[in-house]
Parts: C-alpha cells; structure tokens; sequence
C-alpha cells in the first residue's frame, strides 16, 4: 500500500489544460456516475490536459477509465491517448491507432517508451473492445513503467494484460515518471477530433488494477470553516463544486491564514479499502499575495493542513493526498474517509 498517492484525479480542476477546448462531459456512457460526475474531454487538436508534477518515481503506474468514441463515417484516432512525462521530457505513450480489414471494431494500441535517446514502438497488439465500433464501451487502462537500463512495461486492459516487455533501456529517464498528459485524439490523415473521454485517473507506485476513484459531490459548506468569499457570482458551494468547471466563478481568500472547508451529508464508502483522501484545485492569485495555498482536511473539528503548495499569478492545478488518517496517523476506514470536511488555506 502507499503512503501517499503521487496524485489522482476524476475532474479538469485537478489538471491544467492547455486551453478552454479541454473541457468535462456529462453525457451519459462516458464516464462511471456511480463513483464520477463527469469524464475529461478535448474538443481541438493538440489540446490537452496536465497533471501537476510529483516527485519522480519507478516504477510508476497509471490508471484511468477511458471511452475513445471515434467518428461516424470511418476511422478511428490515429494517435497518443496518454503521454508519461520525465520533467519536460515525453519518455512513453500510448497510441491508439485503426487496425485492417476491420477497422470499426478493432484498434491497434502501442506503448512507444523513450529507449538510448529514441521513441522506440513496442510490439503492437490489435484489441477489441467490449462492443463495436459505434457503440463504444468504458475501457480500464492500467500501465506500468520501470525506468532504468533494465526498463519495463506493462499494458492491462479490464485487468487483462495484453502488452509487455522488458530488458529496454530506460537508461535516459531512470528516474522515473514526474507527470502525464490526457490529449485530445485526432485522425492524422484528415485532422478530425475525435472523442477521448477520461475518468478516475490514478497514478502510483504501486499497482493500480482493480482500484476505483470516487469523487465528493460537495452538498455543504463547514459550520466553522467560511472564511473564504465569492468571486464571479454564485455561491461558494456552487462555485467549488461546479461541473463543468469554469475559471470565471470560485472563491477567494486576500488575508493569510484564512479556511474554507465543504462536505458531501451522507457520504458512504461502504466497505471499500480506502487507500487515500485527497484534495486538488485550481488556484492562482492576483495581483499580490496570499501566493501560496495549504490544503485541509478537518476531523472532528481539528484541521489537518498539507505543506504550503505555492500557485503562480494564474489558474493552475494543484494537489494533495493523505494515505493515512491525519488524526491517528492509522489506515483510514471508510466511516472515517467519508466524516471528513475538504478544502484551502490562505498562505504568504
């Protein structure tokens, strides 16, 4: 079990996308409603959605819900559907590309990992998902990279392993993954978007398979913690809870020091292994300081802060995990997971 979750996320408030063509979906279908409230989806060409960076490690795993859609007509996506990231350095992605005779209800998925200097293509596999083309099903994805001179992939799909390799030189990253990247697909030989709608993004040291992120549906604000205001109209409540997210409403704190804290009444997690709780955010300041932020988590009524989280003078995501209980430094049960409150602190 970790300690700490290098990161996860279910909605675009814990990624910083490139531009506003990055957006969330409700539609039905493209994401599991009985854990997520929406899926993370590009509507442009070259536009994508990063995570914040962690400290790096190997090996890394990555796991995520995805529903690539393609398009009516012909043709599915012709390119990466998930990029791995060594600080600015692409070091492994994964390509989704059409396979003949059929291509309607067949892809062809390849893990390329950066090997002596070079994108290097793993052997690639023809893969049929759970229903055809035209009616595409939510995929499980789970990778697992190992940098190093003695590298390593894996490549699992529903939990099923269907790429991997090792002896490959990592030898150029050996130190492993610090961040990934959810691009939007596209057809390279026509230039049309295509859907690639993602869901409970988890990213760890240890394996993922089998693992479920949910994501809080805030219903409340703290009866203590209020000290934040209103920005953009709305309330505070709506505004950090809102799907799809807009950077035009949210809150906002000018004195150091101050928290704001929400809940979901009637939370349960049933009998899930709860492996960690975290908060993410879109923050930023202007134009002066508070410059930083500290996340929190409150316990019958203490609060738990993360380390200062520092935020430029524009919207970026951060984040912060507990993979143990901050008030009895225990494994964390679901009645206590599901009693908490979530939220920020102003810091200079």
């Amino acid at each position: 079990m970790a300690l700490s979750l290098p990161f996860y996320g279910g909605e675009l408030s814990a990624f910083s996308p490139s531009n506003s063509t990055m957006s969330e979906d409700t539609t039905a279908g493209t994401f599991n409603s009985s854990v997520s409230r929406c899926s993370i989806v590009g509507s442009a060409r070259y536009a994508y959605a990063a995570s914040p960076t962690w400290t790096a490690a190997s090996p890394m795993w990555f796991h995520g819900v995805n529903l690539l859609a393609g398009r009516s007509g012909g043709g599915k996506p012709n390119n990466s559907c998930i990029s791995f990231y060594n600080g600015s350095t692409l070091v492994a992605y994964l390509n989704v590309s059409d396979t003949p005779p059929d291509m309607f209800s067949w892809w062809q998925l390849t893990l390329y990992t950066l090997q002596t200097g070079v994108l290097t293509a793993i052997s690639p596999v023809a893969y049929a998902p759970t229903n055809t083309f035209g009616s595409p099903a939510l995929q499980i994805i789970d990778i697992k990279l190992t940098a190093g001179a003695s590298g390593a992939v894996a490549l699992y799909i529903g939990g099923n392993l269907v790429i991997s390799a090792s002896s490959l030189d990592h030898s150029g990253w050996s130190s492993g993954i610090t961040s990934i990247r959810i691009p939007t697909l596209d057809d390279n030989n026509y230039g049309i978007v295509t859907g690639s709608n993602w869901s409970q993004i988890i990213c760890d040291t240890v394996c993922t398979i089998g693992r479920v992120l949910l994501t809080d549906n805030f219903t409340n604000e703290s009866a203590t913690n209020t000290a934040w205001s209103t920005y953009g109209g709305g309330t505070k409540l709506t505004n950090v809870n809102e799907v799809i997210l807009s950077d035009s409403t949210g809150i906002t704190s000018s004195t150091t020091g101050q928290t704001d804290t929400f809940y979901q009444s009637g939370l349960s997690f049933g009998t899930y292994n709860i492996l960690s709780r975290g908060v993410s955010a879109r923050a930023g300041y202007y134009p002066t300081a508070p410059t930083q932020v500290q996340f929190v988590l409150r316990i019958s009524s203490t609060n738990y802060l993360s380390g200062g989280v520092s935020v430029p003078n524009y919207y970026q995501a951060a984040f912060y995990a507990w993979g143990t209980n901050p008030a009895s430094s225990t494994a964390w049960t679901p009645s206590t997971a599901a009693s908490i409150e979530a939220g920020v602190q102003s810091l200079t």
